[in-house]
């Protein structure tokens, strides 16, 4: 019995010592049943995606790194890039990943009913395209500090207040030399007008 708990408290110290470093994950068929889901799975699995992976660390290896052999994959939320979030769309289409998953890792407006049409096939490669496009845009805007104002922001922007009433912006139309007018903004015009000199 002590020589079990030994074995135990000495594999215990190595997981804890193992936390502290890069755990680099193996998608392998063996681990995970078959390489549709490696595959699948591989495809999905990129920069910006959250994902849950449940597997079996090994850490007595030849290049003495832990490693996480997958047994279980579960996509949580899709990256934004617009070929994974058709691929996705593919797989779902094709049967190759569950509905729910697909309805949770897109974030779909429709829930579970929209990627069942999919899944369905009720979609056509220029729906899922289509559809593609409006979930990017979605996945993207919720993780892009574009429209984000930090407090640092907002104390600039007050800072600055009597500076913007002193010298607001003026929109300013002249003609160009093909005959049409454009509208520039102070700042834009003077930059305008010196390029020209």
């Amino acid at each position: 019995v002590d020589n079990d708990s030994d074995d135990l408290e000495s594999r215990n110290r190595k997981l804890n010592e193992a936390w502290k470093e890069r755990i680099y994950a193996v998608l392998h068929p063996d681990s995970m049943g078959s390489i549709e889901a490696v595959e699948s799975y591989g495809n999905l699995l990129c920069s910006g995606a959250r994902v849950t992976v449940q597997g079996c660390i090994e850490t007595s290896n030849e290049h003495e790194v832990p490693i996480l052999w997958v047994t279980k994959c579960r996509l949580l939320r899709s990256t934004w890039r617009p070929s994974v979030v058709r691929t996705l769309l593919d797989l779902l289409h094709a049967g190759k990943l569950d509905i729910q998953e697909a309805a949770d890792a897109l974030e779909l407006p429709g829930g579970y009913a929209q990627a069942e049409e999919v899944a369905e096939g009720k979609t056509s490669g220029t729906e899922r395209q289509w559809m593609a496009a409006e979930i990017t845009q979605t996945l993207q805007s919720e993780n892009s500090r574009t429209g984000k104002v930090t407090d640092s922001m907002i104390e600039s922007l007050d800072a600055f207040e009597s500076a913007r009433e002193a010298y607001p912006i003026e929109v300013v139309k002249f003609a160009s030399t093909s005959g049409g007018s454009f509208e520039y903004g102070t700042a834009a015009t003077i930059l305008d007008m010196n390029s020209n000199r």
